[in-house]
């Protein structure tokens, strides 16, 4: 189903993650948004690592270009479930940018997102607790 999802978006983009960021900007970015959208709204485990499997296949210089900005546009950090999946999926792909988003946590007007930004803190990135 993923795979029919992105290649919506542009053909064979599933078989192409690898070189996303050869294709035009705009592709790459819906592409991860709609990847972005099953780690962090899908409820159902496997959606959420299968999605995570194929970010990873994502070259990580792109990757961490364009997270930050997409998941601000994509993600609904004030809701504690696609946070913590979306704090999760840094800590396993671009853990430098996790520090940033434990911040956002912090300031958060929804309580259990406040403390799941704490929760994320205490751990200090040991991805072994989530």
């Amino acid at each position: 189903m993923l795979e029919s999802e992105l290649d919506a978006v542009y053909p064979q983009a599933f078989d192409r993650l690898e070189e996303l960021e050869l294709l035009p900007e705009s592709i790459g970015e819906n592409v991860m948004r709609v990847l972005l959208t099953r780690v962090c709204q899908c409820q159902n485990v496997g959606n959420i690592e299968t999605a995570r499997r194929a970010i990873e296949r994502i070259p990580s210089p792109y990757r961490r270009s364009l997270l930050p900005r997409l998941i601000d546009q994509s993600v609904a950090l004030d809701d504690e479930w696609e946070y913590r999946r979306a704090v999760e999926l840094l800590l396993r792909l671009e853990p430098s940018l996790v520090e940033t988003y434990v911040s956002k946590g912090m300031t958060s007007p929804n309580e259990a997102v406040r403390e799941a930004a704490r929760d994320f803190q205490e751990a200090k990135g040991d991805i072994t607790d989530f």
